[in-house]
């Protein structure tokens, strides 16, 4: 299937370099002996690069932070709160400390410090460079090791390779409404093969059920889910649903719920193990109609079968 130009052009847009610091440290970065997982954080080069990093840049509100190539919003923080994927996905990280975990598009590394607070092996990968020294100067603050730490650069899912059978997890934490249909499938394909037997993947995506576009935008999801569209939620408006965040999203956003993820990882091998809403209206007014209010996300784990 086909899908819109917009969605084309939005992939278009995340694959270009949007590097603050310039192509001579970019150049750099890519010139550091890589092993399969991508660039060792304990390399002494990256040192150079690091010092050369502005200070993180914040949102209008100061609740988050903004990601350099705008993609949207981070926060720097391990804490799970309310968020029952981050629970989830603790309780995962002490069941063993000898795991290897991908953290698809990092961002400041949250995820990621996460695991290596748990001694587990991370591939923090993410398009952007800035964001992967980000995560390594962060990881020194606060004492993890960065033994364990492997930052990737690469392209997910189309230009990033790794061994079968190798990762014990993979993490998409709020990266697959950046997405087009065909990357995702072919995400899957891919995280399929390198999965061990019973690993996992653990999502959180921008829902349709938003409370500051639901009233509008679920009806037409939903209408075209009904008429046989697999991936109702493509091409959202983000100067109609979220215009207050514009000026650090793409124009437009893939959204999701239960019923194309879950045919999608179906399709590709994977059983659903929990899914449901994320809580994330600490970011968002709480002003209006409220009852969409808490499910601004939407959250689900899966097993390779």
């Amino acid at each position: 299937m086909k899908y819109s130009i917009k969605v084309i052009a939005l992939a278009a847009l995340l694959a270009q370099s949007t590097s603050a610091l310039g192509d001579e440290l970019l150049s750099q970065f890519r010139m550091i002996h890589s092993t399969p997982f991508g660039v060792p954080a304990t390399s002494e080069t990256l040192d150079t690069i690091e010092n050369r990093l502005p200070g993180i840049p914040k949102s209008k509100t100061g609740k988050s932070y903004l990601t350099v190539n705008k993609t949207g919003f981070d926060v720097l923080s391990s804490e799970s709160s309310n968020n029952w994927v981050l629970k989830a996905y603790g309780d995962f990280l002490s069941s063993d400390n000898n795991q290897t975990i991908l953290d698809v598009g990092c961002g400041y590394g949250r995820i990621a410090h996460f695991a290596l607070a748990h001694n587990q092996t991370v591939i923090a990968n993410d398009i952007a460079m800035e964001h992967l020294i980000y995560t390594r100067q962060i990881a020194k603050k606060n004492d993890l090791t960065l033994d364990k730490l492997y930052l990737n650069n690469a392209y997910f899912p189309e230009d990033i390779s790794l061994e079968d059978n190798s990762l014990d997890a993979v993490v998409l934490y709020r990266v697959m409404h950046f997405m087009s249909p065909d990357e995702i499938e072919l995400g899957l394909s891919k995280m399929h093969r390198w999965l061990k037997d019973e690993g996992k993947i653990f999502i959180v995506v921008l829902s349709p059920h938003h409370k500051e576009y639901a009233d509008w935008y679920l009806p037409i999801y939903n209408a075209k889910w009904e008429a046989g569209d697999e991936w109702p939620g493509v091409g959202l408006e983000v100067s109609n649903a979220l215009p207050a965040q514009l000026y650090n999203l793409p124009a437009h956003l893939h959204v999701m719920d239960e019923k194309p993820l879950t045919k999608a990882l179906d399709k590709k091998g994977f059983s659903v193990v929990q899914s449901g809403f994320v809580d994330m209206s600490r970011f968002h007014s709480n002003e209006g109609d409220s009852s969409n209010l808490g499910k601004e996300s939407f959250g689900l784990i899966a097993q390779k079968i």
